[in-house]
Parts: C-alpha cells; sequence; structure tokens
C-alpha cells in the first residue's frame, strides 16, 4: 500500500517498463506470426537489428513527444491525439530507417513488410490502451472508494461554463453529474461527456426528484439579477443544496486536481438570492476624489471601510481614516498600504466624533477637501435602550463633524444617512433624519456643499441581520428577529 501511496516517484519509470514490454511483445508477434513463412535462421541478424531499432525509436519518440510527462488519470482526448501522432511518426521513422540501414549487402535480408505493419500497428495499440485502461480503472476505483458518499449533481447552464464544470466534477469522482439543464433549445437532448441536457430550468423540481438529486450547481455566465431569482426561486421547490462556481477558467487545464475543480464550487450569497445587481465601479470616474485629500469617519465600519477601498483606488492624494474603534481601522489601513503600497498616502486616526478639539486637530493638520461621515451608532435594539448614547454619538458627532468642515473649509460634505430615516419609528431613524436637519441647515451660505446619501440595509455588514440570520440556519434553527417589535423585509 506504501508503494501504491507514494507511487508517483516512480510513475515515470513504471510507465516506461510497460512500454518496453509492449513494444517487446509486438515486435517478437510480428515475427511469430510468420512463422510458417520464413526460416527464422536466415533472419537472425534482421531480428536483432530490428528489434534494437525499434525499441530505440519508439523510446526516443514517445519521450520527445512528452508521453512520459503527461499525468493519465486526467487524460482527455489531447493527450490521446498526441499518443497517436507519436505512434504514427515512430512507425514512419521505423520503416524510413530500417529500410535504408537494412539493404543488402549491409545486412543479408531486409525486414519482411509484414513485421513492419503489425510490430508498429501493434505497440501503438497495445500503447495507447493500455493509458486507456489505465485512466478507467482508476476512475473506477476512485468511485468504488467513494461509494454512496458521492453526491448526485444537477448543473443549470450547458454553455462553456457548464462544459468545464461537468468536465472537472467527472474528473474529481467526488460527485456523480446525473444530468444538465438549459433554457436554449438547440442544447435539448444534447450530451455533454455523456451527461444529458435533460430539459429547461423549470424542470428542475420534477429532474431533482426522478433522479434523487442533491446539489444543483449553478454554471452560468454573469446572470442577471431577474435570472437569479427566477433560478433560485424554482430550485427553492427541492430539497437539494444550492451551489454556484463563479470562477472555473482553469477547470479545462489537463493538470486541474479534484482539489481544484472543488475549491470552486460555493454556496449561493445572500446577494444572488435577493438578485441585486452589482454595480460595477470601474464604469465611473469620480472627479471628485481624484488628487483630493479626502477625511472618511467611521472608516473602520462595513461602508466606512467600502469607502476607502473606493477613494484609494479613484486616486484621492491623501485618505484620513477616522475611527474610535481600532480594529477595523487597523484593518482596513493595512489592507490599503498591502495593496498600493504607500504607507505615506494613508492616515489611520483614532478619534472621536464627540471630541470637537480631537476633529478640529485633524482637519488643521490635514486639510480635507471632502469628508465621508460614516460614523454612527446603527444597532436598532441597543439605541432603543440607550437613547441618550444614539443623540450624542449620531446627532451631536455629526454637528461637530459638519460644523468642523464649515470652519476648515471643506469642499464637499456627505453624511452617510439611513433608509431608516424616512418617517422613523425608531430612535435610531430618529437620530438620523435629525442629522440629515442639521446637514440641510448648513448647506446654505457658506463655501462647503453639504449634501446627504440614505442606505438601504448593507447585506453581510456589521450589525446587518443577514449574518445573525446565516448563522442562526447553520446551527439547525430557529431563525429569530432581534426584536418583537421588528419587521423584516
Amino acid at each position: 500500500m506504501k508503494f501504491w501511496k507514494n507511487g508517483a516517484r516512480f510513475r515515470k519509470p513504471l510507465l516506461m517498463a510497460a512500454d518496453f514490454t509492449l513494444f517487446s511483445a509486438a515486435y517478437f508477434v510480428a515475427w511469430f506470426l510468420l512463422a510458417r513463412r520464413i526460416i527464422f535462421a536466415q533472419y537472425i541478424e534482421t531480428m536483432v537489428l530490428g528489434y534494437i531499432f525499434f525499441i530505440l525509436i519508439f523510446f526516443v519518440v514517445y519521450w520527445l513527444a512528452g508521453m512520459y510527462e503527461s499525468l493519465w488519470r486526467y487524460a482527455e482526448a489531447y493527450e490521446f491525439l498526441k499518443c497517436m501522432i507519436a505512434i504514427m511518426i515512430a512507425v514512419s521513422l521505423y520503416v524510413g530507417v530500417t529500410w535504408i540501414a537494412f539493404r543488402p549487402p549491409r545486412v543479408e535480408r531486409r525486414l519482411p513488410f509484414t513485421v513492419y505493419f503489425i510490430s508498429g500497428t501493434m505497440a501503438g495499440a497495445s500503447t495507447l490502451f493500455f493509458r486507456t485502461a489505465y485512466r478507467a480503472l482508476r476512475a473506477n476505483r476512485i468511485s468504488r472508494r467513494h461509494g454512496t458518499k458521492r453526491k448526485k449533481v444537477l448543473v443549470v447552464g450547458a454553455g462553456e461554463m457548464g462544459v468545464s464544470l461537468i468536465r472537472g466534477l467527472i474528473r474529481s469522482n467526488r460527485y456523480e453529474v446525473v444530468c444538465a439543464v438549459d433554457d436554449d433549445p438547440a442544447k435539448q437532448r444534447r450530451r455533454i461527456q455523456n451527461v444529458q441536457v435533460s430539459g429547461t430550468v423549470r424542470d428542475i423540481p420534477r429532474l431533482a426528484e426522478r433522479h434523487g438529486i442533491s446539489v444543483i450547481l449553478l454554471a452560468i455566465s454573469n446572470p442577471t439579477g431577474k435570472e437569479k431569482r427566477r433560478i433560485s426561486s424554482i430550485c427553492a421547490k427541492t430539497n437539494c443544496e444550492l451551489k454556484k462556481v463563479p470562477d472555473i477558467f482553469n477547470l479545462d487545464s489537463n493538470e486541474s486536481s479534484e482539489a481544484e475543480v472543488i475549491s470552486r464550487i460555493e454556496d449561493v450569497s445572500v446577494e444572488d438570492l435577493l438578485g441585486r445587481d452589482v454595480v460595477d465601479i470601474k464604469r465611473f470616474k469620480n472627479k471628485y476624489l481624484t488628487g483630493q485629500t479626502v477625511l472618511i469617519t467611521g472608516a473602520g465600519g462595513t461602508i466606512g471601510s467600502e469607502l476607502c477601498r473606493q477613494a484609494a483606488a479613484h486616486g484621492a492624494s491623501r485618505l484620513v481614516m477616522v475611527d474610535v474603534v481600532e480594529n477595523g481601522l487597523f484593518g482596513i489601513e493595512q489592507e490599503l498600504i498591502f495593496k498600493f503600497g504607500e504607507s505615506d498616502r494613508f492616515i489611520a486616526a483614532i478619534a472621536n466624533i464627540r471630541e470637537t478639539e480631537r476633529l478640529n486637530r485633524l482637519f488643521e493638520e490635514y486639510k480635507p477637501h471632502l469628508v465621508y461621515h460614516a460614523a454612527a451608532h446603527k444597532h436598532v435594539p441597543l439605541m432603543e435602550s440607550a437613547p441618550e448614547e444614539a443623540v450624542k454619538n449620531n446627532v451631536f458627532g455629526t454637528l461637530n463633524i459638519a460644523r468642523c468642515a464649515e470652519k476648515h473649509g471643506v469642499k464637499r460634505f456627505v453624511l452617510i444617512s439611513s433608509d431608516k430615516a424616512v418617517n422613523p419609528t425608531n430612535v435610531y431613524g430618529a437620530t438620523k433624519r435629525v442629522c440629515e436637519m442639521i446637514v440641510q441647515s448648513l448647506e446654505s451660505g457658506g463655501k462647503t456643499i453639504f449634501s446627504s446619501v440614505r442606505f438601504g440595509n448593507v447585506l453581510g455588514s456589521n450589525g446587518s441581520v443577514i449574518p445573525l440570520f446565516k448563522a442562526q440556519i447553520a446551527a439547525g434553527g430557529p431563525v429569530r428577529v432581534t426584536h418583537k417589535e421588528i419587521i423584516r423585509y
């Protein structure tokens, strides 16, 4: 067992030894078939020299063609085509070299044409069969080893991504690919690696029940939000796991391993289920950021840290990141330094927005052109139990930072508000509405342009209910809202 487990180091010598045996058998079988038609005593010299040329030529051609470098366990059509070409070249060279070398009077007799034909055909066919059989036997052994552990899979999508995924899954032998679906009528009833396209997306529940599918894999390139919602709602009618493969550009490689194939499979995210289209920020050029000094409060939070990333990516000359919590602030600072490699460009400043003196020192030192104010207490139930803290931090903190921006001649001030400020029904929403009113009261008559933007729930953010729901589901439920009076949509 240890020998086979460590067999990779002996793979090349073993393959060469197998080929030597097959070459020799093919050569001498060809002579054996001539036993009744010739007198062997007259061909001894020709037979021996022919054998030496035969072995050498086949080995040299196979070696140069890389036949001993390929991983035959993962061999596809390209590898077998390369093998067939190598065989034809080897046979052609063998015929040409021996026909010239074995001319009388150098040797008494030439090689019989029957030997050329039979030995070349048998050598090529036997080595090709050996490699094919090895691949098939190994796949069967892995399949039996995994046995009932293999999950039955239905692949959604029969385009290039679906084809690559099916090939990778079959190669890995960890999954049993039962069928595929695609809405393209031209692909119906077609087969991919012997996996049939058995219907459209609407047929998923029927196919899942018929074949006992346990995993549905999405393999569609750049689906729209509408497509995601439609597919997700149909898959929800089954009891299957729903997974996706976002990036499988390397699965066509002959060197792909089981781990590489499986590592690309991931759970469908909340964003996929909600079907929100992702905005490609690269399409936009922000004239307000490029070459400017930008100050961002709440820089260690989810919204603040993303604002830092975008400001850095869009050419802010200096980025002043302000937060009272050190862990998040340190994390975003190190991330940006690692990505952009300009430590002097990024300033991490520990500061509390309630402290006017500290804020004034920051504005005097760095003279920001643009301020994004994202710092706030955001947990709705916690703010209900401590309304005075919500007012001190959100309301007075916003007033402090806005006054500093006005005092120091900041060009633009942007308040990151919340959709909960619309007809507020809780303390947090009410404080955010007051913050908007503060900004509105300052926006007239000064050098600073004040504005507000309302954010909805940021999926997966600090304080978002989504991570809580996911943890509850992972623990087996039940799924509870964070407060009995909260309504979730």
